[in-house]
């Protein structure tokens, strides 16, 4: 990994894009094979960083801002296909 401290004055660019914008199977994005695509767009793009909102699961009116949990995944995120080959992508 690189250092992500810049020198003063140096500056780099980005995305504020949350995973559920990615075009999905079931209506919502994944970190399936769609975020993958994404990223590469992001790097062939010139891009430095992807920023998202919270990843944890959604209130009662689906705010991922008032989450039951702070260290929790939102399941809805969890790609069930597409992903490579890794035991970390594997559904559990």
């Amino acid at each position: 990994m690189h250092n992500m401290v810049r020198p003063t004055g140096q500056r780099t660019s980005g995305l504020l894009f949350h995973p559920t914008s990615l075009p999905g199977r079931y209506g919502i994005g994944d970190l399936g094979a769609s975020a993958y695509q994404f990223v590469d767009f992001l790097v062939a793009s010139g891009q430095q960083s992807w920023q998202v909102l919270p990843l944890g699961p959604p209130d009662d009116v689906y705010s991922p801002y008032q989450g039951a949990s702070s260290m929790a995944g939102n399941t809805l995120l969890r790609a069930w296909r597409g992903t490579p080959s890794c035991s970390a992508w594997t559904p559990w």
